[in-house]
């Protein structure tokens, strides 16, 4: 996967409105950025964990096909800067795009090929 925007488009919204006007305000903006090139993934950082854009937007996207990420605005001022906390994030990131976060060197022996063989003697 390439991306086709060195500067990808930027948006905001005010949390504090109903959850109706809020998907109405995300797929507006979901068509905007569709027009501007194609959508690959949209990063959106929430007020707060258990906020209500959380929920709307996971939905919105799952049921629409759009890769998402969302972070809280808590996470990205205290953590953003921390390695941790980045390298979770690209790795979240990574996998929805369709990318291998891990593999195995070999093949385990538990996906090995088994013979087993029976024997019934009748003594």
């Amino acid at each position: 996967m390439s991306f086709k925007q060195d500067q990808p488009p930027v948006g905001w919204e005010n949390p504090n409105q109903s959850a109706e006007a809020l998907e109405n305000k995300l797929e507006v903006r979901i068509q905007k950025f569709k027009k501007d090139g194609t959508l690959d993934l949209l990063i959106v950082v929430t007020p707060g964990p258990r906020s209500i854009q959380y929920g709307l937007i996971k939905r919105y996207c799952d049921l629409n096909g759009y890769a998402s990420q969302c972070v809280t605005l808590d996470n990205v001022m205290q953590k953003g800067y921390k390695y941790p906390f980045a390298l979770n994030m690209l790795l979240k990131i990574n996998a929805k795009l369709g990318g291998i976060n891990v593999s195995l060197a070999g093949q385990p022996l538990v996906m090995k090929p088994v013979t087993v063989r029976f024997d019934f003697r009748l003594y």
